[in-house]
């Protein structure tokens, strides 16, 4: 992690524990260069019981990983034990609270300013060291007691503000001391086990669905974590979920927002589209959880959601919603272009500039040509148009496997407007790819990238009656292909240019 991270890996790690799933956690440097990723930055220190490098047993230190015996860290050397048991143990309460303590050295050239501890998800405890430093070394020993009310798991992150230079070397982000532990997790209520958050919070609904008073109250009993984990639990149960949903998204807190959004996309309540709505309209909602509360919408309504993806785009940008598509695929008006006339292949000339020389590459279709690069395709035979069709996804594959590397191919179609607009479309392309409508060049991309739908947005201008659309796509290696949407229902297209 770096300074400038919001921690949102820990998040989904905070997720998956949250539903019973001890994963132990490791840092990784996820270099990828020799200078700019230092390799080792993090590490992760094992509890074995032997501090003899050489006869340490691998099977062993695997074991001590499974149990979650084992911390992360950039720079502070962090201990952890709940009532006196180590990381990764199971520890039974007599009593409600947990007795922790820590054990945080750094050295003189690190800087640790604060040790917070994590239960389910949010912080419930912070320990500073301001002006406890003195230049030197730092080893502290801070103790707190922390309540469990219920079975729970519990981690500490130290942190510094401070980067680690010179004694790691930085890009554009500066390293700063980070270490996290793996948790222990606590069974409160001493019946030998620990139970997850998610687990309790099922039952709990279970046993008390037709009392919404009971669940009301356990609601705000919770923190922030845990509620939005009650809500997502409630989705089996649609009229306790449409409540839980309406407290979700008047919550001060995003996690339970976005909770509430994706509880929302599984019920599908039309009651709720006017919060999701003004959820997403909402200044205070990020680009995510303004997508998030759309794909609710959509979900429930998607004529709705067909209208409100454009006010989504009009605020946050189409690259947002392109991204976020992953997530849940965009409702947009319109279809993919599936029937194309198609003529092909063409070597590209001088190939160790294939890409910065795509203008260059001039074959007889492209409109107001001069002069004619290659006349024949790449088999000897005179140009000619063919129909081919997209797939049930609305991509043209034009790959042939090898023999269709450093190539060219053209594709066109015909676009009929009822008048003079501004047209929406989107362009994704394997590799480069240029694109004239009628003698005009509206889009010239020279960049190496697969092709994936909606992957880049613009506005064309369509004159009334019939508009040809050509697109000039140049293959380096392995895959090639098109896909082409166009944003406007009213929009007709052919292969070939039609009169009638």
């Amino acid at each position: 992690e770096t300074s400038s991270s919001e921690f949102s890996v820990l998040r989904d790690w905070y997720n998956f524990l949250n539903t019973g799933r001890k994963i132990a956690a490791v840092g990784n440097s996820d270099s990828h260069t020799v200078i700019k990723n230092i390799a080792g930055i993090p590490r992760n220190y094992v509890f074995t019981g032997n501090d003899d490098a050489s006869n340490i047993d691998p099977a062993v230190v695997n074991q001590a990983i499974r149990d979650g015996n084992l911390f992360t860290t950039t720079g502070p050397f962090l201990k952890m034990t709940a009532n006196g048991q180590p990381l990764g143990s199971t520890v039974s309460l007599e009593y409600p609270q947990v007795d922790i303590q820590i054990d945080a050295q750094v050295a003189s050239w690190i800087d640790l300013d604060s040790i917070t501890l994590i239960q389910n998800g949010e912080e419930v405890a912070s320990i500073g060291f301001e002006g406890k430093r003195n230049g030197g070394p730092l080893h502290v020993r801070p103790r707190t007691l922390i309540n469990a009310p219920r079975d729970c798991w519990i981690i500490a992150i130290a942190k510094g503000d401070q980067p680690m230079k010179p004694y790691i070397l930085h890009d554009k982000r500066d390293t700063t001391p980070l270490a996290i532990t793996n948790p222990i997790y606590i069974d409160a209520n001493g019946d030998g086990k620990w139970t997850p958050p998610s687990e309790y919070l099922a039952n709990a609904l279970e046993q008390n669905r037709d009392d919404f008073n009971v669940i009301m109250r356990l609601f705000n009993e919770l923190n922030p974590t845990e509620q939005s984990v009650l809500i997502l639990e409630s989705a089996m149960y649609p009229e306790v979920a449409s409540k839980l949903i309406r407290l979700g998204l008047s919550s001060e807190h995003r996690v339970v927002k976005l909770a509430a959004c994706k509880t929302a996309q599984f019920i599908q309540d039309d009651s709720i589209l006017e919060l999701l709505v003004a959820t997403m309209d909402n200044q205070k909602s990020d680009r995510f959880l303004a997508y998030m509360a759309w794909t609710a919408v959509d979900a429930t309504n998607p004529e709705i959601g067909k209208k409100e993806i454009y006010e989504y785009a009009e605020k946050h940008g189409w690259d947002n919603a392109k991204r976020y598509s992953l997530v849940y695929p965009m409702n947009i008006a319109g279809d993919f272009v599936k029937e194309w006339d198609v003529a092909r292949y063409f070597a590209i000339v001088n190939d160790a500039n294939r890409l910065s020389n795509l203008a260059e590459q001039k074959q007889i279709p492209e409109p107001g040509i001069v002069s004619i690069t290659l006349p024949a395709t790449t088999d000897g035979n005179p140009l000619a148009w063919e129909r081919m069709m997209a797939d049930e996804n609305g991509y043209l594959n034009l790959s042939l496997g090898s023999e269709t590397e450093n190539v060219i191919a053209y594709a066109r179609s015909f676009l009929w407007s009822p008048d003079v607009r501004d047209v929406d479309v989107t362009i994704g392309s394997d590799d480069a790819c240029r694109l004239w409508v009628d003698n005009e060049l509206v889009w010239d991309d020279a960049t190496w990238h697969s092709a994936t739908p909606d992957q880049n947005f613009l506005t064309i201008k369509l004159n009334k009656g019939w508009n040809q659309v050509l697109f000039k796509v140049l293959n380096g290696l392995k895959q090639m292909g098109l896909y082409f949407r166009v944003l406007d229902d009213e929009i007709c297209v052919s292969p070939t240019l039609n009169e009638s």
